[in-house]
């Protein structure tokens, strides 16, 4: 067709009128060779891709699967220590997974798939088809509609970076000098992000008052968003307030970083911890009330620990200035009653159930932005300290 149009083109330039009548003729006749020729080949790409439509969920799954496997992994000095926590996480999430989406997901049992999913053909024009491959060498990998649903929800919400950021109204509140008050018994925490999209922070400061934490407070985030480093701010200000802290770190994560004080006391343990709190409350009823924070109970990685006696503390307590912190990856982990605190550093989030739970809590139209926070940023909502929640950046420590 192509060539019969530049001969076609040659012979009026050369001024051959009328063209040979051949020459047109043949012309028509190839494009509608090439008309019927187009149509065909639209109409068995379109059946082709509603044919692969569920082996894209594959696809999907894997790459998923590969973010689940960085996004839960930390930073080791070496891969066999990253893939112990690959391994002890895995079944937290799968649980997960199963009590918020109501889907069992299955294994992959092959981990070159996960840590390399690299597969033949190579060719662009192959590229849409890589799932077809990814069915056979997966192996034990189910195409199942509902997985790939979940691990959309879990992840593409967080991760997915707007192609225009222009067009985004981000509708940040920007808290008033209000809470820039330094004084004492008041944490300096951060400062007031201005844009989360564009990740710009301002020079107003943020001091929380401790006292506050008397009602208790949530720090949910995914792994490496910077819950550890958030609650070190809170426990340095308070042990140098002269207000005593415990802390639970199954971990270490944070009582790594702590160096041994007279009012602090560091528990390194996993499950059960019933019997500590107990000791807490046994002592700390005896005391007077008060407004004031006397003492900082942190227990990080909550769904970790069992406490049968957490909810009485948490209910009886705060009137005798004990405040909790609860360190958690989702909502989900914690009790029901546990969720309903006075403040709430929201560092991240990664499912649509869990931000859905937040707009409830915070019933603030920017609550839509959590699952585009930066590391080491929080959404503070903490109606007693300041009416409107808002962004902080949070400030570095040594």
């Amino acid at each position: 067709m192509d060539t019969l149009n530049t001969d076609v083109k040659a012979a009026r330039e050369a001024g051959m009128f009328p063209v040979a009548e051949d020459l047109l003729k043949r012309q028509k006749e190839e494009a509608l060779n090439a008309s019927r020729f187009l149509g065909q080949q639209n109409s068995i790409e379109s059946q082709i891709a509603s044919h692969l439509k569920p082996y894209h969920m594959i696809k999907d799954n894997v790459f998923a699967a590969a973010l689940f496997f960085y996004i839960y992994t930390s930073i080791h000095d070496t891969f066999e220590k990253a893939v112990e926590e690959i391994i002890s996480r895995k079944e937290s999430a799968k649980k997960e997974a199963a009590l918020t989406y109501f889907v069992k997901c299955s294994d992959v049992t092959d981990p070159l798939i996960v840590f390399s999913p690299s597969f033949p053909p190579y060719w662009d024009e192959i590229n849409k088809y890589y799932n077809l491959v990814l069915a056979k060498d997966a192996a034990g990998f189910e195409a199942d509609k509902s997985v790939a649903v979940v691990l959309r929800k879990m992840f593409t919400t967080a991760l997915e970076v707007p192609k225009d950021e222009v067009t985004i109204e981000e509708k940040i509140h920007i808290p008033t000098e209000e809470v820039s008050i330094a004084g004492p018994r008041k944490a300096f925490v951060g400062y007031v992000l201005a844009s989360v999209v564009k990740n710009q922070t301002t020079k107003r400061r943020v001091y929380f008052p401790l006292d506050y934490l008397t009602r208790h407070a949530v720090a949910y985030g995914v792994t490496r968003s910077g819950k550890s480093m958030l609650s070190l701010i809170l426990i340095r200000e308070a042990l140098d307030n002269a207000i005593k802290v415990v802390v639970f770190d199954p971990h270490g994560s944070i009582a790594d970083r702590l160096k041994p004080k007279d009012n602090l006391r560091v528990f390194r343990v996993s499950g059960e911890i019933t019997d500590k709190l107990r000791e807490i409350y046994d002592t700390a009823s005896t005391w007077e009330e008060t407004s004031k924070l006397r003492l900082l109970v942190v227990l990080d990685e909550t769904k970790l620990l069992r406490a049968r006696n957490l909810i009485n503390c948490l209910n009886e307590l705060g009137k005798r200035g004990v405040g909790f912190l609860l360190i958690t990856q989702y909502s989900t982990s914690l009790p029901p009653e546990a969720r309903n605190v006075g403040t709430y550093f929201i560092l991240s989030s990664m499912t649509e159930v869990e931000m859905e739970r937040f707009r409830e809590v915070t019933l603030h139209p920017s609550s839509n932005l959590i699952s585009r926070l930066p590391r080491a940023t929080s959404f503070l909502f903490s109606p007693y300290f300041y009416p409107e929640p808002f962004f902080i950046r949070h400030r570095l420590i040594g």
